[in-house]
């Protein structure tokens, strides 16, 4: 391979993407970084996924309790946009109720 220089060619398993905020707004600290709250319902984060369905995909946003690591609310949608994250949020406040 060397006496004709040939050599391999590998592809990327995923595309490198900018990073978070450098192109349509700031990126925000995490307040809580290495910090497990000490009771329930304190502090939530949220997650999102896709699932694929055979040709197609679907999204999961859910929204966790950081303490207990629990689901406190979730929403699946065929578009990744703000109603999904509105929708598992509307999920987790009617199932939660917090103050």
């Amino acid at each position: 391979m060397r006496e004709r220089a040939l050599h391999a060619v590998t592809k990327r398993k995923f595309a490198l993407k900018p990073k978070s905020g450098s192109e349509d707004g700031g990126v925000f600290p995490n307040l809580y970084l290495n910090v497990i709250p000490n009771a329930p319902y304190k502090v939530w984060v949220a997650d999102f996924t896709y699932i694929r369905l055979g040709d197609s995909l679907a999204y999961l946003a859910a929204f966790l309790d950081a303490c207990s690591r629990k689901v406190v609310g979730y929403a699946i949608s065929r578009s990744i946009d703000t109603q999904l994250a509105l929708a598992a949020l509307g999920a987790a406040v009617r199932s939660r109720r917090p103050a």
